[in-house]
């Protein structure tokens, strides 16, 4: 009994895969580095990362935010997006209005900017995790709280190198990428860490799931590149784009989850729904 169960279980993950790999929509829309603002509205750049552009996905319009140098790296924070340099950020609204450029220090991260720009940030939870930040040539992360207080950590040990943190949109975990090796999982005080094995790129989607790229090369180029999902809880991992032959890369989901943006290796978008 339990080998035929162990069976159906196989071929029900299977199914599964092959339903998600059907529902990959091409965009009509080019680039690189692609982001949701919203659940309609996509943040999208150049390989180099020289300027940012916002494009609605329901009519198609395109808007210019910006074209200057590393604006890509733009992120989107209540309605605004956010890029920079080390000595100024700018905040401009998600129509292209309302664009505000101040100072800012060299190590201060743009959401440590959006929180101070933001009007309402008086009325966050002083305890509230602002940032999560690797520091000290990668080897540490450093904490943020919306009080200003902050915690140095090595989670991994002190001779591991953090190559990125995300913290989960509900507040409640830190998703870290150790330099090249796997993802980890850790609550929002720097504790429990979970291994959710090897991936590249990983970013939320949603609260309970995680999606990520896992590449293939030949030492010189790449030769294949899928999209992930695994869920914090079950660990099951599975290939979104597993039907799709092209390289896909970069994902990126809105906030539940329930869609994520790729890009392939020529600039092409595309959506992957439910």
């Amino acid at each position: 009994m339990r080998k035929i169960n162990t069976l159906i279980i196989i071929a029900l993950l299977t199914i599964s895969s092959a339903l998600v790999g059907q529902n990959i929509t091409k965009l009509d829309t080019k680039g690189y580095h692609v982001k949701f603002a919203d659940n309609s509205k996509i943040l999208v750049s150049t390989n180099s990362y020289t300027g940012v552009r916002v494009v609605d996905l329901n009519t198609k319009k395109e808007t210019i935010l910006s074209d200057a140098r590393k604006s890509g790296k733009a992120i989107y924070v209540d309605g605004k997006v956010i890029f920079g340099d080390k000595t100024s950020a700018t905040s401009i609204n998600i129509d292209g209005s309302g664009k505000k450029t101040i100072e800012k220090l060299k190590k201060t991260s743009l959401r440590q900017v959006a929180f101070q720009m933001n009007e309402s940030a008086s009325k966050k939870i002083s305890s509230e995790l602002l940032v999560a930040n690797s520091i000290d040539k990668l080897t540490a992360i450093e904490l943020v709280y919306a009080d200003g207080t902050s915690k140095i950590i090595r989670p991994l040990g002190k001779d591991a190198k953090y190559l990125q943190t995300e913290i989960s949109p509900n507040g409640q975990f830190i998703l870290v990428k150790q330099y090249g090796g796997n993802g980890y999982l850790m609550s929002n005080k720097g504790e429990m860490i979970v291994d959710l094995g090897y991936m590249e790129r990983p970013t939320w989607a949603g609260n309970d799931f995680v999606t990520f790229q896992v590449t293939k090369d030949n030492g010189d180029i790449i030769t294949s590149s899928d999209i992930y999902k695994v869920g914090i809880n079950s660990r099951v991992r599975t290939n979104l784009t597993t039907k799709f032959s092209k390289i896909a890369m970069e994902p990126s989901s809105n906030s539940d989850g329930s869609k994520i943006l790729f890009n392939t290796d020529d600039g092409e978008i595309y959506l992957i729904t439910k």
